[in-house]
């Protein structure tokens, strides 16, 4: 998100107030004014990311607030932050694409990627690709109908990608009548997040290989975690564990689960460089949606509860602890 456009915007919302949330506006015909609910929660979500960037940034909303009266300082000092920012995202992109193309290219059976991935293109992924096809397709679609394909590749209506893909259900499988079932509990996204807020050779232990049981852990792939010192290190002093520079506590957050939700379907489409949507999916409401999931901003709030447990009980057993063993 624009750093410069979420200061304004969460000025709006502390402006206006939280029952601005509460009372949903209406039109002129006494109806829910719908533009003007999302305008709302727009402000809503930019609020949350600059309380976020400010638990990150040492004191950020201390010189937001210092700068407020210098308008163009202020414009330049977000303009520096928004740029590091970039860069950090598009070096995460250009690991994760090279990544990603490994770990797909290991799929055996049905998924196995015909042609395979080119780790140093993006030209053949996206919905020119089947895999990735198969993988960005709603869980509401069925990617082996013919027509359905072709709905998907002309954007028709009611065929459009979005945050309900295959590839961040269990198994890459799901039921079109109930979207939670699975929902978040994909091997891929666990397998990527490792890569990104731990270490790489971390990610190594989460095996694609299909379970029956959703909630069971993902079996490892890797048979290094025994007492001999030749089959484990410590890290060395060049790895970066992001989860430690972010100051996660070992614990999985709601906003690094969107996060890698992101990298994901980006990494599965043909876009060579970042923008806020690519073939039809918008990145941004992948974000939230997965946000708005976890806090209960939609109609079942048991299962996101009982998925956000399953992501804590995995913090302790599978996610942060392998980088601690090597």
């Amino acid at each position: 998100m624009d750093l410069k456009r979420s200061v304004h915007l969460s000025n709006q919302f502390l402006l206006n107030g939280e029952a601005d949330l509460v009372d949903p506006p209406l039109d002129s015909h006494g109806e829910v004014d719908e533009n003007e609910v999302e305008a709302r929660t727009q402000c809503k979500h930019a609020n949350d990311f600059i309380n976020v960037t400010d638990c990150t940034i040492h004191k950020f909303l201390n010189k937001v607030d210092s700068l407020a009266d210098s308008p163009e300082e202020s414009k330049a000092w977000l303009k520096t932050l928004q740029k590091g920012a970039d860069n950090a995202r598009a070096e995460d992109t250009h690991k994760i694409s090279a990544f990603m193309a490994t770990a797909l290219n290991a799929l055996t059976g049905r998924l196995k990627p015909d042609p395979v991935i080119d780790s140093e293109s993006r030209k053949n992924c996206g919905l020119k690709h089947d895999l990735c096809g198969l993988l960005l397709c709603p869980i509401e679609l069925d990617w082996d109908d013919e027509e359905v394909r072709n709905n998907v590749h002309n954007y028709e209506e009611g065929f459009k990608l979005g945050p309900t893909a295959r590839a961040l259900y269990a198994n890459f499988t799901g039921d079109p009548t109930n979207l939670d079932a699975g929902y978040l509990k994909s091997k891929l996204l666990l397998k990527l997040y490792k890569f990104i807020f731990t270490l790489p050779s971390s990610a190594k232990s989460v095996s694609l290989e299909e379970s029956s049981n959703e909630n069971a852990e993902p079996p490892s792939g890797s048979k290094r975690h025994c007492t001999s010192h030749s089959s484990s290190r410590a890290p060395a002093k060049k790895d970066v564990v992001v989860a430690t520079m972010l100051n996660m506590n070992n614990q999985v957050t709601l906003r690094s689960i969107a996060y890698t939700t992101v990298q994901l379907l980006f990494a599965l489409s043909s876009a060579e460089r970042w923008g806020g949507d690519h073939e039809g999916l918008n990145f941004y409401d992948t974000y939230y949606h997965t946000i708005d999931h976890f806090e209960g901003d939609h109609n079942n709030l048991n299962g996101s509860k009982d998925l956000l447990k399953w992501w804590d009980s995995l913090s302790a057993s599978k996610v942060f602890s392998d980088h601690q063993r090597g």
